[in-house]
């Protein structure tokens, strides 16, 4: 009677080992799994980001256009002005 129990034993140890074995063969794959959709989400919020800065540039863009043609140029000199500070401070 005590050599089925023994053995009984032995298959529950037998296979809480190949249970926790798997276990470790799994979570590297898991975790390359979730880093790599970790590093999309990144890469999404980059590209949303982009798009944001380019909605934002291009409503600009459309107000001065929208301006009648004198503002426009006005507008187009005090930015070229602009421009030209920064870069001068920019080079000292």
């Amino acid at each position: 009677m005590s050599k089925p129990l023994d053995k009984l034993f032995d298959d529950m140890d037998n296979l809480k080992e190949k249970f926790f074995k798997d276990m470790d063969k799994a979570l590297p794959k898991e975790v390359t799994y979730i880093s790599r959709l970790e590093s999309e989400v990144k890469q999404l919020k980059d590209i949303v980001k982009g798009y944001r800065f380019e909605n934002t540039t291009l409503k600009k863009e459309l107000k001065f256009l929208r301006l009648p043609l004198n503002e426009r140029l006005e507008q187009e000199y005090i930015n070229k002005r602009e421009n030209e500070d920064k870069q001068k401070k920019e080079k000292k």
